[in-house]
């Protein structure tokens, strides 16, 4: 399968915003403390009883749409992977910053691949493009965050070289149950 990455911009997010992120939760990750842990906590999966979808962009204030205000004055672009002339995933990337010379790290702020082209590679040659913006920017590392919910996207995160930078349960005081996890990539 070839996958080919193209780079767009806020004009593009309409596009961007019809590749679903929905995705099962069947297990979850328990982050139980400890300081000698990168980021301070040991994750210990387990099995939910009942299953259930998470669908961030059903959240309007999170919904792609949202994000050309929200990203106002930053640096970002829309990365997409296309299979075939057809969109099979799209990321965000940016960087908060008055510069690329004062940026620290930039964002992968989402990565999305379509549900029939899954576990083919396209997440994959998407955070590649995402490492070689943020380098091509000046930025020397690459940090995305997830949730303990999402067992899959961290374990895609581990795959692709990222260490767990830290853990804030309180971070969603709309789903207390959930746990902010920060992952980091040094390029």
């Amino acid at each position: 399968m070839i996958v080919d990455i193209r780079e767009s911009d806020a004009g593009a997010i309409a596009d961007y915003a019809r590749v679903p992120i929905a995705f099962d939760v069947r297990d979850v990750f328990d982050c139980i403390d400890d300081s000698t842990a990168p980021g301070g906590v040991t994750l210990s999966m387990r099995r939910l009883e009942s299953a259930y979808v998470k669908n961030y962009d059903s959240f309007a204030a999170d919904h792609p749409s949202q994000w050309p205000a929200r990203f106002a004055g930053k640096h970002w672009a829309l990365l997409f992977a296309y299979v075939e002339e057809a969109i099979g995933g799209c990321a965000a990337v940016a960087f908060d910053a008055a510069s690329p010379e004062e940026a620290e790290h930039a964002t992968l702020w989402d990565i999305r691949v379509s549900p029939d082209v899954r576990h083919v590679g396209i997440g994959t040659a998407l955070f590649r493009r995402a490492e070689e913006w943020t380098l091509r920017h000046g930025c020397h590392a690459l940090e995305v965050e997830t949730q303990n919910i999402n067992v899959p996207a961290c374990q895609f995160y581990q795959r692709q070289g990222c260490f767990l930078h830290s853990a804030n349960r309180a971070a969603y005081p709309e789903a207390p149950h959930e746990v902010q996890l920060i992952w980091r990539k040094t390029l």
